[in-house]
């Protein structure tokens, strides 16, 4: 068997992870401070895990208690993302994994199932981590390593993104087959894609801890949890309005993506005013045929009530891409007017094609979700759900996920669109 890690080998600094957690994490402590949320691991494949692989990974996350913070690490990110005050910074730096927020079990016929529950500011940082840690477990249990020759898969991909002249961040730590590989693949993608900022490709990472090898700022906005709370909070009528007010309450024009698809992109759509249109720097698509919802954003931003400048914006898909349909894609948004850049996550870290040599190798397809917030520190409980422009991701409870549907649907799309 591979090297059985601990979660302390796997996580190995408290800025391993995703910088949308910062960014809402603040968000969190300055407008919701007694806010708890409670999240839910979900494996989309249904997989079967090995007896006792809870338990395993149960003692992993026990370890990451020894993770801490490298202070020229935190002093980088301190200086890239300068629009967060010093506060949240001192208070990130003291920052620990609290484990007893975390449970994972298995079922009678070895699903894996999980849930972290406590304050946000102190759980949000849990799931890019517990998905990562899940990721590399798996693979080490089942002895399974890329084959020798996998550099040169990537080098291929990144020479036809370099042809195609794309700008590309990488987003691969939740489902990475390995640290090791995430390391490599960012450090690759540095020296043979080459920084934006020369001519390349390579915008930076989503996570601070490989971002401060580059020096390049960490590349992320927001994720779908922040208007998921808010659709608890205010309910779904307003969850997208009071979502982007917030945000931009906090950050102004910094960190300014729109990420449209928690709800639908046509419920966004919907429910987006003119004047708010003006304010988004780019929009993110992360579900759904990417092809169609850039027709749909186009349709609304140029609508002559709308009245966006196509040369204005960046158009941002995300959605499990590979370098073919990115560079596809680029055209279709080229030839639209817009500015084009993409987030690329599994593609580099955990490609089928690095592992041509196990042929039942397959990347896990797992999340963790917000499922119920609560704004006095437990006492009580408001559900949530996310819908996305997939039917087959919708998480959360049921009769949430039935409310919401049934909300949006009195909200269709605002122009005339066919597609």
């Amino acid at each position: 068997m591979a090297h059985r890690s601990s979660g302390n080998e796997i996580i190995r600094d408290i800025l391993e992870n995703d910088v949308y957690d910062d960014s809402m994490c603040n968000g969190f402590r300055s407008l919701y401070p007694k806010a708890w949320g409670y999240y839910e691991f979900n494996d989309r494949d249904n997989t079967i895990y090995p007896p006792g692989y809870a338990g395993l990974l149960t003692e992993k996350v026990q370890d990451l208690k020894l993770v801490g913070s490298d202070p020229n690490k935190m002093e980088f990110f301190r200086n890239a993302w300068h629009f967060i005050p010093k506060s949240y910074f001192d208070w990130r730096e003291t920052y620990r994994y609290n484990p007893e927020l975390v449970k994972f079990w298995q079922d009678n016929e070895g699903h894996l199932h999980g849930s972290v529950i406590g304050p946000i500011e102190m759980g949000i940082f849990f799931e890019t981590v517990l998905l990562a840690i899940n990721s590399q477990t798996f693979n080490e249990e089942n002895d399974w390593l890329p084959d020798d020759d996998w550099h040169e898969v990537l080098y291929q991909s990144i020479d036809r993104m370099k042809e195609a002249g794309l700008q590309v961040a990488e987003f691969a730590m939740r489902r990475r087959a390995y640290n090791w590989m995430h390391d490599e693949a960012n450090e690759i993608l540095y020296k043979r894609g080459g920084s934006f900022k020369t001519g390349g490709i390579y915008v930076g990472a989503s996570v601070p801890y490989h971002s401060y090898f580059s020096g390049l700022a960490p590349k992320g906005t927001v994720a779908h949890q922040w208007p998921m709370f808010h659709a608890a909070v205010f309910g779904i009528e307003w969850a997208n309005q009071t979502a982007n007010a917030a945000w931009r309450a906090i950050y102004g024009e910094n960190v300014a993506t729109a990420l449209m698809d928690t709800f639908t992109d046509e419920f966004f759509w919907a429910t987006l005013t003119p004047e708010m249109a003006h304010l988004f720097k780019s929009f993110r698509f992360d579900s759904g045929v990417a092809k169609r919802q850039i027709n749909l954003a186009n349709c609304f931003l140029t609508h002559p009530s709308v009245g966006v400048d196509p040369a204005t914006v960046t158009l941002m898909p995300t959605d499990s891409l590979d370098d073919h349909e990115a560079i596809k894609l680029s055209r279709q948004i080229r030839n639209l007017g817009y500015k084009d850049a993409f987030g690329i996550g599994g593609h580099f870290t955990n490609n089928k094609e690095f592992f041509k040599k196990t042929p039942a190798y397959r990347p896990l397809r797992t999340v963790i979700k917000l499922v119920a917030v609560s704004l006095n520190e437990g006492d009580t409980w408001l559900k949530t759900a996310k819908l996305s422009n997939t039917p087959g991701k919708y998480t959360g409870d049921p009769k949430k996920i039935a409310e919401y549907v049934h909300h949006i649907q009195q909200h269709p799309f605002p122009f005339p669109f066919s597609g």
